[in-house]
């Protein structure tokens, strides 16, 4: 190896020399380096995971502004929010449509394991607020007990998910009703549930019949094209009589979720410390010897007969 650096490079590599010269310690040293960056990377996905997750589902709806009670911090936290709100705004000229959603999750016994829909309920005559990738299966939604189905839900075999079609429909027993998944759509477990489900505003109402049509869990506005969103937001506020009500443009209440996950939530809080912990260990990893400057960490590189002394504070 050293003959053929000193022959692509023109020089003695001084370098690769002094590194080699132990190969114990240098064995050492790389799995120690190796170490730190694994601890990091791994951290950092499962804290990116952590936010892929938390914005999933918002790729699901197509909407300008969302209005949520005062304690709705994540999407699927908080109160219900009056219907009579969506009423008020509508009275804004640059307010095109709205529409209520609604939210909670579904219990699925898969025989094995249970399994947790995070299901939402909206209206099948508006395709417009959901995304095309799924608002074209919006009609099949009419039917009653009707739904569409995460493919990637966890539980969820492959083969039995690609499986569903309006011909070849899946029929499930969920809290005492029978459900039946026309159409499915790709969505992914996160942290609140295995997968999702969305369902009509009237089906979600028979799986949870304590909840009102007049109450959604927020509603979702869309609005003229040309319309300044900051602008429609801030005249919101003063229109809606409502003070306590959490109205703001749709992006932002996605990246506020966000930063609630991860700043406030214990698992985010988790994660974070997890990657501190991982620049720790490798800051660690590359401290400098007290005794000797020159060596980084518990490993040296160089060509002398230094070893590890306890006593010198390593």
């Amino acid at each position: 190896m050293s003959r053929l650096l000193q022959a692509l490079f023109g020089r003695l590599p001084i370098g690769w020399l002094q590194l080699t010269h132990n190969r114990t310690r240098f064995a050492a040293a790389l799995s120690g380096v190796a170490f730190a960056n694994v601890l990091v990377f791994v951290q950092l996905g499962i804290m990116n995971s952590m936010g892929a997750a938390t914005l999933r589902p918002y790729d699901f709806f197509q909407a300008d502004i969302m209005i949520s009670a005062g304690d709705a911090n994540a999407l699927a936290d908080g109160g219900n929010v009056a219907r009579q709100w969506l009423l008020q705004a509508m009275a804004d000229p640059a307010v095109a449509d709205g529409m209520g959603l609604f939210l909670a999750n579904v219990p699925w016994d898969r025989g094995e394991k249970d399994i947790s829909l995070t299901t939402f309920g909206v209206d099948p005559a508006k395709p417009g607020f959901i995304n095309p990738e799924i608002g074209d299966d919006l009609n099949l939604l009419q039917v009653q007990d009707s739904a569409i189905l995460d493919r990637l839900a966890r539980g969820l075999g492959k083969d039995e998910a690609a499986a569903i079609r309006p011909q070849t429909p899946l029929s499930f027993e969920t809290q005492g009703r029978t459900l039946t998944a026309y159409a499915i759509f790709a969505g992914g477990g996160g942290f609140g549930g295995d997968g999702y489900m969305l369902v009509s505003d009237q089906t979600f109402l028979s799986q949870f019949p304590a909840r009102s049509s007049a109450a959604p869990d927020h509603i979702l506005l869309q609005l003229r094209s040309g319309a300044d969103v900051q602008a429609v937001v801030s005249r919101l506020k003063s229109l809606i009589s409502d003070p306590s009500l959490r109205i703001r443009s749709y992006s932002d209440a996605a990246q506020e979720d966000l930063r609630y996950q991860q700043t406030r939530r214990p698992t985010g809080i988790i994660f974070g410390f997890g990657v501190l912990i991982g620049v720790l260990v490798g800051l660690v990893t590359f401290w400098p010897c007290p005794r000797h400057p020159m060596l980084l960490g518990p490993w040296t590189l160089w060509p002398t007969d230094w070893v590890m002394d306890v006593r010198s504070g390593f």
